[in-house]
């Protein structure tokens, strides 16, 4: 299959999964979360319009916050609030679970596991980032398929799944004049995963160096508390204990780490790390340096040499 087939390929499969969840969304009398009101979703095969197509309504008077400035605390907490609305959705419904990946969803995600493994060794190259060599050689330099590994344990419920936004940063989460959060946009790769994997995301990419180590605990003993609350509220016991969040938010590193190689690897060459068009090395910089001290964390927790 050639580079073009794979975009393409990739395109419709981002596409057909945002139709799947929004469908799910749109029966809902209750919004779980803050989402936006859809009126059409259809996906490639469906024969109700001649092309693939999104229907949701405008946002106005919103903004987003730019990647570099990241999110301070009070955003941080509002995000999180955001998080466990969609885990209670998750523990308290079971459609969403009906969406399971197919051969063609399998295929990508073996695609996209050669794609971050290539993006590393390249950053690795990069000055400062070399340990991300070593996290390369802990992982899919023993087992090419370990994400694959990973996510089939929450497929098969060895471990406790949620529906996970999938790729939950700064552009898909609007915020209204009044900085309260609006809509979260783009459910792309949504898929069943670990309850911690969004948090991950934000906290290794969209806020600072001293805001992710300072704010961690307290915002997983936040998450920990309005779930079980929430949980409770609707007569559903909470699955985990504290102690037992904590493991996960550990054993989560090692997907959060692909995520973010990733991430880093493809900013670098797009305008996410530009200024007028051109890379721009403070911005570059510091999304690098939150990346490595993230690496760090990642390396420390799961004994990577």
């Amino acid at each position: 299959m050639t580079e073009t087939d794979h975009s393409a390929n990739v395109e419709l499969f981002m596409h057909n999964t945002e139709c799947n969840y929004y469908k799910i969304f749109a029966k809902l009398t209750e919004k779980p979360l803050h989402l936006p009101v859809i009126y059409a979703a259809i996906k490639a095969e469906d024969k109700e319009a001649p092309v693939p197509v999104i229907v949701m309504e405008m946002f106005e008077d919103c903004k987003v916050y730019d990647i570099i400035t990241g999110f301070n605390e009070e955003q941080l907490y509002k995000i999180v609030d955001e998080i466990v609305k969609l885990h209670i959705f998750s523990l308290t419904t079971e459609e969403w679970k009906t969406i399971v990946p197919d051969a063609f969803v399998l295929e990508m995600a073996g695609y996209f596991q050669t794609m971050v493994a290539g993006i590393g060794e390249k950053l690795a190259q990069q000055p400062g980032l070399e340990l991300v060599s070593t996290y390369i050689k802990n992982t899919f330099a023993t087992d090419p398929k370990f994400l694959q590994n990973i996510n089939d344990e929450y497929l098969e419920e060895r471990r406790i799944s949620v529906l996970t936004h999938g790729d939950l940063w700064a552009p898909q989460i609007l915020w209204d004049k009044n900085d309260d959060i609006a809509g979260i946009i783009d459910w792309q790769i949504t898929h069943r995963g670990s309850p911690m994997e969004d948090f991950h995301h934000i906290m290794s990419t969209c806020t600072s160096v001293e805001n992710r180590k300072n704010l961690t605990k307290p915002l997983l003993d936040y998450y920990f508390d309005k779930l079980s609350s929430g949980l409770e509220a609707k007569g559903v016991k909470m699955p985990w204990t504290r102690e037992e969040i904590e493991e996960e938010y550990k054993y989560s590193f090692i997907n959060g780490a692909a995520l973010t190689i990733f991430a880093n690897g493809f900013w670098a060459n797009s305008p996410v790390l530009q200024t007028d068009g051109k890379p721009d090395p403070v911005r570059i910089g510091e999304s690098f340096k939150r990346c490595k001290s993230y690496l760090e964390e990642v390396i420390q927790e799961h004994n990577m040499s």
